[in-house]
């Protein structure tokens, strides 16, 4: 996993000094996390940090009581070696439907375990906390395993494993020609043996395939197939696929997110950015989550979208960019405080946008002091979110108050 970047965002008004590694942690379901001595209540939690400052949650509100972070290593191991004797299992089945069932249990334990240590990692984005992206590793690697044996020998999806063997002697021809079939059990098996065999030149087939495709398992076969499969092919066809005049079914643009996210390209942001803005109320939300897992990559694509002319449409691009968050749509939208009086509607939605990312603004606002053209406006903001009473000259003063607050801040 790549590291993620630290996230920031202002902790209410009060912040506490960093608590040493040693201290117990309360992490609230809304992702803020508070270090110190933690004593369990009834229906409550108390923190006392190392500065004496006393904080209480409701229980409903707190999400996990750690004694450390490497408490969600010591579960994702668990998890691991859960899935490992399940996979051992699984190879000593004979029936294939069983063994994809066997190996589906150890699927879904591990995706439970890399979506906890997605979110922590998020939460505990500090450099002492790396060994969280050394567990995310571990576990990925058993996943695909897991996927790859389920995929090659003898596919897998919501509806259930295929009993029979991938027809992998079959050639680039007949599998496509399977595809057409009109049993279900026939297409999945064909498409999951067109992915094996590795055929780039049928992956535009598999694209349309997906859209006219009603069985939801092969489905999931098919965008298992397109996730991993050499990214060209696969988003030219989408983009052709997913032209207004195409006419897309939603069903088809949800699945295009889930692919379109697997592939991670700069043209595939570009089409989940277009995605994104789709008003079917079943395709933002997992456009949205494919451009939050590369920010950086997504705050690029989504920034362009804000020069557009018409008011309606930028303001919908805006509301992504904020959507996705991160320090990095800040520093895409900081340059346009700078933008002269005849702009000046456009500026006013920059300016709203970062105060809208609130902490996750600070980095690029305090950058922006060092630039003539932006520092007035910059300035007012960082007072604004911060309420902090630096002045706009005081550069070193906000880089130091920065360093000493980030990692108490989280986006």
């Amino acid at each position: 996993m790549t590291r993620v970047p630290r996230l920031l965002v202002l902790l209410g008004l009060s912040l506490a000094v960093l608590a040493p590694a040693t201290a117990d942690w309360v992490v609230l379901k809304d992702r803020r996390k508070f270090a110190g001595n933690v004593k369990e209540l009834d229906g409550a939690v108390e923190v006392t940090a190392s500065d004496g400052a006393v904080r209480r949650f409701a229980r409903t509100d707190v999400d996990r009581v750690l004694e450390s972070p490497r408490d969600l290593v010591r579960e994702s191991e668990r998890a691991c070696d859960q899935a490992l004797a399940l996979f051992q299992e699984g190879g000593k089945a004979a029936d294939l439907l069983e063994r994809n069932r066997v190996l589906r249990t150890a699927v879904e334990r591990l995706e439970s375990a890399l979506g906890v240590l997605e979110r922590y990692r998020e939460i505990f984005p500090e450099e002492q906390f790396a060994y969280l992206d050394t567990a995310y590793r571990r576990v990925v690697k058993d996943l695909k395993l897991c996927r790859e044996r389920m995929v090659t020998e003898g596919g897998a999806g919501e509806g259930g494993a295929v009993a029979e063997a991938l027809p992998t002697g079959k050639s680039r021809d007949e599998l496509l020609a399977d595809l057409q079939a009109e049993d279900a059990a026939v297409r999945r098996l064909a498409a999951l043996a067109l992915g094996a065999k590795r055929e780039e030149k049928a992956l535009p087939d598999l694209v349309r395939r997906l859209r006219a495709e009603t069985d939801a398992a092969l489905r999931a076969a098919v965008c298992e197939v397109l996730g991993r499969a050499p990214a060209a092919p696969v988003v030219t066809t989408f983009a052709a696929e997913l032209a207004p005049d195409a006419k897309p079914g939603a069903t088809f643009r949800e699945d295009a997110c889930t692919v379109l996210g697997r592939v991670a390209t700069a043209e595939a942001f570009d089409l989940l950015a277009r995605l994104a803005l789709d008003p079917a109320s079943g395709v933002r939300p997992g456009a949205v989550a494919a451009l939050r897992g590369r920010r950086a990559l997504a705050a690029r694509r989504v920034a362009p979208l804000l020069n557009q002319a018409e008011t309606a449409p930028r303001r919908v691009a805006l509301d992504l960019l904020v959507e996705v968050g991160g320090p990095e749509a800040a520093q895409a939208l900081v340059p346009l405080l700078a933008l002269p009086d005849e702009l000046a509607d456009r500026r006013e939605e920059a300016a709203d946008g970062l105060l809208k990312l609130k902490g996750a603004a600070v980095p690029a606002l305090v950058d922006a002091l060092l630039d003539v053209s932006l520092r007035d406006s910059a300035h007012r903001l960082l007072r604004a979110i911060t309420h902090q009473e630096f002045a706009a000259g005081e550069v070193i003063q906000w880089q130091q108050w920065v360093e000493e607050h980030r990692a108490e801040l989280l986006r």
